[in-house]
């Protein structure tokens, strides 16, 4: 099971990081903004998305998000 988190504040992606990682989800990936989540969203499939929903979004940056 291979995961993303999308986080830009390090301490919180410490946190999440190591909460997944207690429970045995060790295939973790990081984003640290949106234009990488997007990135790697469309390169490979994740059992699921921790999402930062106070991520700064540049909507010129990545089309009509």
């Amino acid at each position: 099971m291979i995961v993303l988190i999308v986080e830009d504040d390090p301490f919180k992606l410490i946190a999440i990081q190591t909460a997944l990682r207690s429970r045995g989800i060790l295939e973790v990936e990081v984003a640290t903004s949106l234009r990488s989540a997007m990135t790697q969203l469309e390169a490979r499939s994740f059992a699921f998305v921790v999402l930062d929903m106070a991520i700064p979004s540049h909507t010129s940056d990545v089309g009509a998000v």
